[in-house]
């Protein structure tokens, strides 16, 4: 992680994803929608045997301005697909989405103050309603 004085906030979107078809394109339709827009997002396909790889390619040809990597494996548990998540991520800030979870519009906007306003710290956790 770069330890300089914070300059670029961009953020590696990661979400690990394994039989998703019911819920991944909300997922990635409320990342999508953010109104911070610095971010990739990686994708992570767990070993999926329902149609989730299908989705998200679909996702990715009609977003062709998001940049995405998208990683299709065997299914190796969630533990490990973070991981290589990590590992294929570009910048300093890893936000951590699971495949049936939605974001406000403003997720990435309010960690972006937090980061902000607390330069030293290199951990943040956002709260959640059901």
């Amino acid at each position: 992680m770069n330890n300089n004085k914070i300059d670029l906030l961009n953020f590696s979107v990661i979400c690990c994803c394994y039989n998703s078809e019911k819920y991944i394109l909300e997922t990635l339709l409320s990342i999508k929608n953010q109104s911070y827009k610095n971010y990739e997002i990686i994708i992570v396909n767990d070993g999926s045997k329902d149609n989730t790889s299908n989705i998200i390619n679909i996702f990715i040809k009609k977003n062709k301005d998001i940049k995405i990597k998208f990683i299709e494996q065997e299914n190796k548990g969630l533990a490990e697909s973070r991981n290589i998540a990590i590992k294929n991520s570009s910048y300093p800030w890893i936000s951590i989405i699971d495949h049936d979870d939605l974001w406000e519009i403003n997720k990435l906007e309010e960690q972006v103050k937090d980061i902000k306003n607390n330069e030293d710290i290199r951990l943040f956790f956002s709260d959640f309603k059901y």
